[in-house]
């Protein structure tokens, strides 16, 4: 995933390929930014570099594909859940039965 600073929704959102890429149980290599080490903090197979750093982008990238071992993806599959729109959705209805 190389965002950099320059986007500037990139302290507010919710990049949807995260999940995609976290599905997939292969290594994931995530820029330093909030939004993205809230949910990827809790998972195996990440490693974060600053995003302006391109010479530690280019050797990460060469680690992982030099045979860096990855998590499976079953031991994803339980925090993924979290994540989940059926989950996202109880958390909504939950919200709004106690408002009522």
């Amino acid at each position: 995933m190389p965002y950099k600073k320059c986007v500037t929704t990139i302290d507010g959102c919710s990049p949807m390929k995260v999940f995609e890429y976290l599905a997939s149980g292969t290594h994931i290599l995530s820029p330093r930014f909030e939004s993205l080490y809230e949910v990827l903090k809790d998972f195996e197979g990440v490693t974060s570099y600053e995003s302006e750093d391109k010479e530690r982008f280019i050797l990460e990238i060469d680690k992982i594909l030099t045979g860096l071992k990855v998590s499976n993806s079953y031991k994803r599959d339980d925090k993924l859940a979290l994540y989940s729109w059926p989950r996202r959705a109880k958390l909504f209805i939950d919200i709004f039965s106690k408002a009522s």
